[in-house]
């Protein structure tokens, strides 16, 4: 995640500044004020950039999908197995190395009311990464692709909650393996 927001533009910064408060924080713990002197700007600047909190939420959530969507490798992998593989790297590489992301995702998907729009861009997210995974699985000969596709998509629902509540619980990598070593 280091490299998300990482420029020194004013709006980068206020980015930054959000997603790291509203990660120790929570989003309701979290003021403009409070982003706008992390991010070292007035709070009439961050107001220009962002109308409320709900708008910078959204905008963070935007960005960060744009950054977590699937990204088209530049050798497509030849065979399912080998799709399969390059998606679970992909997937656990977020788990492993965006744990200030995950802290801000998990308390917004568990909270109710406020941020539909977020719920729905999760719900959409997963539901096409679980297709894509049941497609792969069918096309690895694995029996009931759907629900073994379901199974996993709800155990990384479980990692992630594990990661916000105690990351140094969260084996990531010998989970990755295990889920590896069943499939392939």
């Amino acid at each position: 995640m280091e490299h998300l927001f990482a420029s020194d533009l004013k709006s980068d910064r206020i980015l930054r500044a959000a997603l790291n408060l509203f990660s120790a924080h929570g989003y309701h713990g979290t003021s403009m004020q409070h982003i706008a002197s992390e991010a070292g700007v007035s709070k009439g600047l961050l107001f220009h950039h962002f109308a409320d909190k709900s708008s910078l939420l959204h905008a963070l959530i935007d960005s960060l999908q744009q950054h977590l969507a699937p990204k088209t490798p530049t050798n497509i992998p030849s065979n399912p197995a080998e799709a399969f593989h390059a998606l679970i790297d992909q997937v656990f590489g977020h788990l492993e190395h965006g744990q200030t992301l995950v802290k801000l995702l998990v308390p917004l998907a568990i909270h109710i009311g406020g941020t539909e729009t977020f719920h729905q861009l999760m719900t959409q997210k997963m539901q096409g990464v679980q297709v894509y995974l049941a497609d792969l699985m069918r096309q690895m000969g694995v029996a009931q692709p759907e629900l073994e596709a379901q199974q996993l998509a709800l155990m990384l629902d479980g990692l992630q909650l594990r990661i916000a509540i105690d990351p140094q619980y969260a084996p990531v990598n010998e989970i990755k393996t295990a889920v590896l070593a069943k499939y392939l």
